[in-house]
């Protein structure tokens, strides 16, 4: 799956949905499908995504002794939500998410019975995907409430941008701005909505929303260098001075 994994890292979800299906074949499983059905869903169409996750979302929770089952997962669920708001189904779309929440924490609690927190990266990565399906629904107050729930949990700085980005469309733009501090080092890309939140909060521009969305691994790492930065800073002082959306949510198209 690392071959899928490193297309999906650079927005590349053909070539992420051709690794995830041959690994597929190789072995049906939950991760199997869940991969998949992410690069699916992310290539636009969620109908097909919610054929492969299907199976996974029949199996039942638990066995009978009560033990984990690894057929079921956070991630399962909270891109269940994704995939049906997606498809504009929120009555079925309603129950998965509080599901992921429920499942994450009952997971974490036997998991943190037998296993140190060294040993919890992958599972505590799961907070993203929950936090993501909440944002989806531009539920700015519930991204956030799940950043306070879980504060000491977060192990990977999607978090707090998710975080920031919520405050910053509630209008809460010192807090989105002290979230986007301490991951500023990652990139420029948060220091660029660093300042635009200081921006706001001193009252220089009207508000305006920002999209959760995060650029690709490739496009931050493109932001780093001189070149990049040359053309996006100044389209962006310009989108900030025409009182308009900046240019963060477009970054895609370099």
């Amino acid at each position: 799956m690392d071959e899928g994994k490193k297309y999906m890292d650079k927005g590349d979800f053909q070539k992420a949905k051709f690794f995830y299906a041959k690994a597929l074949k190789l072995e049906d499983s939950a991760p199997a499908r869940n991969n998949l059905a992410t690069a699916v869903f992310l290539g636009q169409d969620p109908q097909r995504a919610l054929r492969i996750l299907a199976p996974v979302l029949k199996e039942t929770e638990e066995d009978s002794t009560g033990a984990i089952n690894t057929k079921v997962n956070p991630y399962t669920y909270a891109l269940a939500y994704r995939i049906y708001c997606a498809l504009g189904d929120m009555e079925a779309s309603r129950q998965y998410l509080s599901q992921a929440v429920r499942r994450f924490e009952k997971d974490l609690a036997c998991l943190r019975q037998v296993l140190p927190r060294t040993k919890l990266y992958t599972f505590l990565e799961y907070t993203v995907a929950i936090m993501q399906a909440a944002a989806d629904q531009q539920d700015h107050r519930q991204v956030f409430e799940l950043y306070r729930r879980w504060k000491s949990e977060h192990v990977h700085w999607q978090n707090k941008h998710l975080a920031a980005v919520a405050c910053f469309n509630l209008g809460r733009y010192k807090r989105a701005a002290s979230l986007w501090t301490p991951i500023s080092a990652e990139h420029r890309f948060f220091t660029l909505l660093q300042k635009a939140a200081f921006l706001l909060e001193r009252g220089t521009v009207p508000s305006f929303a920002l999209e959760y969305e995060i650029p690709s691994l490739e496009i931050l790492k493109a932001i780093e260098t001189a070149s990049c930065l040359n053309m996006v800073l100044p389209r962006y002082h310009l989108k900030i001075q025409q009182y308009t959306n900046p240019i963060f949510n477009r970054l895609h198209s370099y």
